[in-house]
């Protein structure tokens, strides 16, 4: 079966056919938007790197285990002649690149246009693979680069589908990440345990949605 059907069915069976575009926490689905980003540290410069990569590192932690079957959903809007690279960084993120299971798509319309680049299409991949396979690590620290122009980098967006645990999560850059699922006790769990990071500005929605009286 095709990964991006493979992919649907899972939005459709356990997400209530959720769509996976930013800002994911907006949508009216449990959730929880973690805020990445030290207070205490300059933007950009290194302390303030190794902390964003420590949070998002000890979340993901709890929310993939080695054997949980991963769906990576990677939307890059294009314009010229940008593309999904099969020898980019992120490909090199596998452990059996030679074996690994993907598949492209390419779309003429953008998914979103930002301020700085006017897209004129879109090219999205899907990897299917053991989380035990895949360095997330490399990941979080590449897309946390993005907005500073550093090596290496991930542009775009990168979903994290947890079929395993029923759950995904997406890190929008060095500010944040968003954590969604319908199964409300994982995210008590996981609010629980890191409840110093979840983003201020939202707790209160956050607990409405995750049914927390406290």
């Amino acid at each position: 079966m095709a990964l991006f059907k493979q992919l649907r069915d899972i939005l459709s069976d356990l997400f209530n056919g959720l769509t996976l575009v930013q800002p994911l926490f907006f949508n009216e689905i449990p959730a929880i938007r973690f805020e990445l980003q030290p207070k205490i540290f300059d933007t950009g410069n290194d302390e303030y790197m190794l902390e964003v990569a420590k949070r998002i590192n000890r979340i993901s932690s709890l929310v993939i285990s080695s054997d949980d079957q991963i769906f990576l959903y990677y939307n890059f809007n294009t314009w010229r002649k940008r593309k999904i690279r099969k020898w980019g960084y992120l490909f090199k993120q596998f452990r059996n690149n030679t074996k690994l299971e993907y598949q492209f798509r390419k779309r003429k319309h953008p998914t979103y246009n930002n301020g700085f680049h006017k897209a004129e299409g879109a090219c999205q991949l899907i990897v299917k693979d053991k989380a035990c396979n895949i360095n997330f690590e490399n990941i979080f620290t590449s897309i946390a680069n993005n907005d500073f122009f550093i090596k290496p980098r991930i542009e775009g967006e990168l979903y994290i589908v947890n079929e395993t645990k029923k759950c995904i999560l997406f890190m929008y850059d060095d500010r944040g990440c968003d954590l969604v699922s319908y199964d409300i006790l994982f995210l008590q769990n996981i609010y629980t345990e890191f409840s110093q990071f979840v983003l201020e500005a939202n707790r209160e929605e956050i607990k409405r949605r995750l049914l927390i009286n406290k």
